[in-house]
């Protein structure tokens, strides 16, 4: 049967959400071509007459329209002009409060970096602010980068941030490698944004047995993006060349006892104290990406 009023309901559907979506991206550009248009007249201002006619302005302003533009987000307006003449970088896809992010940025590089994840991810302004904050653009690998601004597949693990941030309260306590466990699952949210998208906890000290001797994986995450098990390895010494085969060893038994036919293949991620060139050169690293640690002082602790 041809259901024509189903057809025009689709339809419907279809049309309205698509004006929705156009008429929200006019009205952000609005808003940011606005903001620009301010900001310059802001900037021409002070030239003119000085840098304290902002808060003139933003006294007169506030009357009229309201705290909308206040002294704050005058300057925050005319800091944005300044920052779309420098990168040339106004997109109708960011929103106002994902630019407020970037402004405090310097570096062309690192701008278009931002955005582009910000656009390829549909990231909200919030992560984008995480992000930034985790200095990921600095932490990633070139070769990871580049994935990422040219749009290429990026593979579970290459998006491990190095070095890894691990917090403290407590920077006296002696450190063990047990130690950094706890450190770790206490901040476990923080630890997982740093590893990339789509990662879950399952358990630490997990056991598996080889032969007749049980083993203990220290962290077994699963990544759901990728549909696969995750090994975390930690060693606070510098990469040795065993600590591969012991993490290939782990990573071979879950696909073996725990593993199932619809995932894909365990991959591992090595956290160790420093890199060691000599030792990296020599390892053959297939599924297993490697990182370091660095120990910080938690910002909210006392010191």
């Amino acid at each position: 049967m041809n259901d024509n009023y189903l057809e025009h309901i689709r339809n419907e559907i279809i049309t309205t959400e698509a004006k929705v979506i156009i008429r929200e991206y006019k009205n952000n550009l609005d808003k940011l071509t606005r903001n620009y248009n301010i900001g310059k007249e802001l900037t021409l201002a002070g030239k003119h007459y000085g840098e304290g006619i902002v808060k003139k302005y933003a006294s007169i302003l506030t009357k009229e329209f309201g705290t909308t533009y206040g002294f704050t987000n005058l300057n925050y307006m005319r800091q944005f002009y300044n920052f779309i003449e420098k990168f040339h970088a106004l997109h109708g896809n960011l929103t106002w409060n994902h630019y407020l992010k970037l402004l405090p940025l310097n570096d062309i590089n690192e701008v278009n970096y931002y955005i582009h994840i910000t656009m390829r991810y549909n990231l909200s302004y919030r992560n984008l602010s995480i992000r930034i904050k985790n200095d990921e653009y600095h932490r990633l690998p070139p070769e990871t980068r580049d994935k990422l601004e040219t749009n290429k597949r990026v593979k579970s693990g290459e998006e491990v941030l190095n070095p890894i941030i691990v917090r403290t309260n407590n920077l006296k306590e002696k450190f063990t490698e047990k130690v950094l466990q706890e450190m770790i699952i206490s901040d476990l949210d923080y630890f997982l944004e740093q590893l990339g998208g789509g990662f879950t906890y399952v358990g630490r000290e997990y056991k598996v047995q080889i032969g007749n001797t049980f083993n203990y994986i220290d962290i077994l995450l699963y990544n759901y993006i990728r549909n696969c098990f995750v090994v975390v390895e930690l060693k606070i010494t510098e990469l040795r060349k065993e600590y591969l085969g012991q993490i290939k060893t782990y990573m071979n038994i879950v696909d073996k006892e725990i593993k199932k036919p619809t995932h894909n293949k365990t991959i591992g991620i090595l956290i160790t104290k420093e890199m060691n060139n000599f030792e990296v050169s020599l390892i053959d690293s297939n599924n297993v990406y490697k990182t370091t640690f660095k120990i910080e002082l938690n910002k909210s602790a006392n010191i």
